[in-house]
């Protein structure tokens, strides 16, 4: 069993009987507030479906913000899920952006503690489906991190603001645009041996840049690429974070034609429901209708919702009040 008190740290609580085995060579790391709980089983359990070999030889993590009842604490032991709860305070004066992904975004960092117990430690979203074996691309990483290749944008729109020089003078930051020609996205991360000090390191830079943050920990990862972690590599947005759209309009095949690793197959393996609406809120249901049933059958509890398609007018006003909001931000000092 992993030491307990490597977990219990600043920013860190233990909540739950560890299900740890020392034989298991890979974590998988989810969190987030109570209502990502549910969806992060469901993304568990297309995980043990679909990749059978990664899953059997890992030990599940989820960082809670927040405090479970009684029901999520008997389900994530049922399925040898780790509870532990992440703590952080927000910043009042913290971008939109970033209150609207809550302290839940600390678990991510998450991962850079627990990257020296495990040959390999995986971030995933909780608004996604596992749909092929995984164990492929996460044993031939040869670099240090992987991360998904964004598709498109620049790296500066994970910030309201360019990073201030403040920031990269006090942290010895280099500049973005020296390393990225593009976004990423940080639904899916593979580590591989970072060193633990990251992990302070990654969330001093977080609760340091709040209000110029504008995707949540995407700039912080960029920042640690760019300055501190000697190399890594960025995974096909169209095979590790296909939308379910994409998706099915291309069968369930990218349009790659061979994968960074060296693979010849085209299949997606994650389908990723980013943006709005979730799977949960009616976007490709049937792909994702069997796996929360499972999920109701082990005693789940219920969250689908139906998704009210918005008109044309609530869709331009929502994408008005957005843009109003990202420009107050803009408007604020930073401090």
């Amino acid at each position: 069993m992993i030491s307990a008190w490597l977990l219990m740290g600043k920013g860190c609580r233990f909540m739950l009987t560890l299900h740890n085995n020392r034989n298991r060579k890979y974590a998988v790391v989810f969190g987030g507030d109570y209502t990502q709980v549910g969806p992060a089983c469901v993304t568990v359990l297309s995980l043990k479906t679909n990749s059978p070999e990664f899953y059997k030889n890992s030990d599940i993590y989820f960082f809670l913000s927040g405090t479970p009842d009684a029901v999520v604490v008997q389900i994530l032991n049922l399925l040898e899920i780790n509870l532990f709860q992440v703590t952080g305070d927000l910043d009042p004066n913290a971008s939109y952006q970033t209150k609207c992904f809550g302290p839940g975004i600390l678990a991510k960092f998450e991962t850079l503690r627990l990257s020296s117990d495990y040959r390999r430690v995986i971030w995933s979203d909780s608004d996604q489906l596992f749909l092929g074996e995984i164990i492929g691309i996460v044993e031939s990483l040869t670099v240090t991190l992987a991360i998904v290749d964004g598709g498109g944008g620049t790296i500066f729109d994970n910030f309201i603001d360019p990073p201030h020089p403040q920031v990269s003078s006090k942290f010895s930051l280099q500049p973005l645009d020296k390393y990225f020609k593009r976004n990423i996205v940080s639904n899916f991360i593979i580590l591989n041996g970072c060193q633990r000090h990251l992990y302070e390191l990654a969330r001093n830079l977080f609760f340091f840049q709040q209000p110029n943050l504008a995707s949540g920990d995407q700039g912080v990862w960029a920042q640690l690429m760019a300055s501190f972690i000697g190399t890594w590599t960025l995974l096909p947005h169209e095979v590790y974070s296909c939308h379910p759209k994409d998706y099915e309009a291309s069968g369930g095949t990218s349009s790659l034609n061979q994968f960074a690793h060296g693979e010849s197959e085209r299949m997606v393996k994650i389908c990723h429901s980013y943006g709005r609406p979730k799977f949960w809120e009616g976007i490709a249901w049937h792909l994702y209708e069997p796996y929360y049933n499972d999920w109701l059958e082990i005693g789940g509890f219920a969250f689908k919702v139906k998704f009210k398609r918005l008109t044309v007018l609530e869709r331009l006003l929502f994408t008005a009040k957005s843009n109003f909001k990202k420009w107050l931000g803009k408007t604020k000092h930073f401090r």
